[in-house]
């Protein structure tokens, strides 16, 4: 990687979609509006239901679009295409973005990428006490990472309940040192309706420094009214 030629000072971007081309047009605007480093955005497609409705909005909006190798609907499968067509590339800083996770108002990423090497929100595998990036916000400089490809599965423990998430095997990318140095965001979340006992899928959607993320936009947890939160979420996104 020492005779890399980088691209100039821009990331590249890598949105894992499911299902939700409506989504992507206030994506592809909010990143406009908002995140002007972002040169370019790359859909990976996971869709299993009506695929060529994400295809054809990505060519209306003149963004990539590439299918999950093999058809595959997995997170995981989707993350790590990216991670290998990121190392390809000639950019030097690149990030993975979940569908459902808009800028908010003016934001920049480099700054914080050079901070150590990557940026995003920091979790916890809870039985190995391992750190990793949230892989629906996850950046890195490629010359940080040298010959290494970050590794998006999950770790698999011993029982199945010590199974970690999507992205926990990223792990093995950081030092201590390296989250001493890492910037820490802002991070929080906020209400659209009230509490129904269902969380956060359901009543609120979450923040980190000028970003914000839907939680629930594929419906992969069934919620009351499913339709009502996700029209109040995108009134929302409206507005910005």
């Amino acid at each position: 990687m020492t005779s890399q030629r980088w691209a100039s000072e821009t990331v590249d971007a890598y949105v894992v979609g499911f299902g939700r081309p409506d989504l992507l047009w206030e994506q592809k605007r909010l990143i406009d509006k908002f995140c002007p480093e972002i040169r370019g955005i790359c859909v990976i497609d996971n869709t299993q239901i009506h695929p060529k409705g994400m295809e054809n909005t990505c060519l209306q909006l003149g963004v990539g679009y590439m299918r999950t190798p093999g058809g595959s609907s997995l997170h995981n499968d989707a993350l790590n295409h990216a991670a290998r067509l990121a190392r390809e590339s000639d950019a030097r800083y690149w990030i993975t973005l979940d569908h459902d996770v808009f800028p908010r108002r003016p934001v920049t990423l480099i700054d914080k990428i050079g901070s150590a090497g990557f940026y995003g929100i920091g979790q916890t595998h809870p039985p190995s006490q391992k750190k990793y990036l949230w892989p629906g916000f996850a950046a890195f400089d490629q010359r940080w990472l040298g010959e290494r490809i970050p590794n998006f599965n999950g770790i698999r423990g011993e029982r199945k309940r010590d199974d970690g998430d999507c992205g926990s095997m990223l792990h093995s990318l950081f030092t201590d040192d390296d989250w001493a140095r890492a910037f820490r965001p802002e991070h929080g979340y906020g209400v659209i309706r009230p509490e129904d006992g269902y969380g956060l899928q359901s009543h609120g959607y979450e923040f980190f420094d000028g970003w914000l993320h839907f939680t629930n936009a594929s419906n992969w947890m069934d919620v009351p009214k499913p339709l009502d939160r996700d029209k109040m979420l995108r009134d929302m996104i409206k507005q910005l």
